[in-house]
């Protein structure tokens, strides 16, 4: 009995230590600041570029933005398209220069156009959804993907100079028919009088500084849907209490309650908080 003592003592003290680290919140430095644009969450890298984080529109065929509210589109992140089962076509830009791992799985894509020849894809046949015909240009890393997974290679031609100038589907057959006014005739009627008047010189205008587009929404963290600065067990109280109809989360909080950015919230995303919480996952 004397040796047993000891042994339950030290489990009721590894539990009473668990349970105050899940009381606690959990929000550090390295929780990242995110905003929305239209059906794009994302996150700001350094002062000028964009990482794409989540999707929650509905539309079956996408054109990645090259920016958004003027920061360049330059990161895809992990999971960030993963579930979305009303994609059936998207096309990357050419200033994406990377692809996180899970982020078009589960989909229901079609097609998937890559216009940087050398976007690093995550090497993973989880990264996109296996059905998916890849697009891209000759020796680019799309067809690199495709041949290593087994998947179907659509190819663009040749790497553009210009890659700002690359279309975003496979080209297509130019029309057989000729004109019917031959070109090379010239018009029979000749102007008969030359304008008698001369232009009036209109006021030069100078040129105005549009303002730099705002993001149109107020930055938050991702989880922290009371809005005190923290991820906490409150805010997966609040998700919660929204599900049964209790207690509604405001709009604008919304985008931070979906913990696993699938476009709802729902108990999955008041368990990825829970988790966060007690420490059990680094991050959202």
């Amino acid at each position: 009995m004397k040796k047993i003592l000891p042994i339950l003592l030290s489990v009721v003290v590894v539990i009473s230590i668990f349970a105050g680290v899940a009381l606690n919140s959990y929000a550090t430095d390295a929780d990242p600041v995110l905003y929305v644009s239209g059906d794009y969450t994302y996150t700001i890298l350094g002062s000028t570029d964009a990482k794409i984080v989540g999707y929650s529109g509905d539309d079956a065929e996408i054109v990645i933005p090259t920016s958004l509210d003027d920061y360049k589109v330059t990161f895809i992140d992990d999971f960030a398209f993963m579930q979305n089962t009303a994609l059936k076509n998207v096309s990357i830009p050419h200033t994406v220069v990377s692809v996180g791992e899970y982020a078009f799985l589960e989909t229901s894509l079609d097609y998937i156009t890559f216009l940087n020849a050398e976007c690093e894809i995550f090497d993973s046949e989880y990264t996109i959804e296996s059905v998916a015909v890849i697009r891209g240009y000759d020796n680019s890393t799309a067809q690199l993907y495709a041949e290593k997974y087994d998947r179907v290679f659509e190819s663009l031609g040749e790497v553009p100079e210009n890659p700002t100038e690359a279309p975003t589907v496979a080209p297509t057959e130019e029309p057989t028919e000729d004109p019917t006014e031959d070109p090379t005739e010239e018009p029979t009627e000749e102007p008969t009088e030359e304008p008698t008047e001369e232009p009036t010189e209109e006021p030069t205008k100078e040129p105005t500084e549009e303002p730099t587009e705002e993001p149109t929404q107020k930055p938050f963290i991702l989880g922290d849907v009371d809005g005190d600065g923290e991820v906490s067990v409150m805010d997966a109280t609040a998700i919660q209490l929204h599900i049964a109809s209790l207690q509604t989360i405001p709009e604008d909080k919304l985008p931070a309650a979906d913990a696993d950015r699938d476009g709802d919230v729902s108990v999955l995303d008041a368990t990825q908080i829970q988790l966060l919480v007690a420490r059990l996952i680094d991050s959202l």
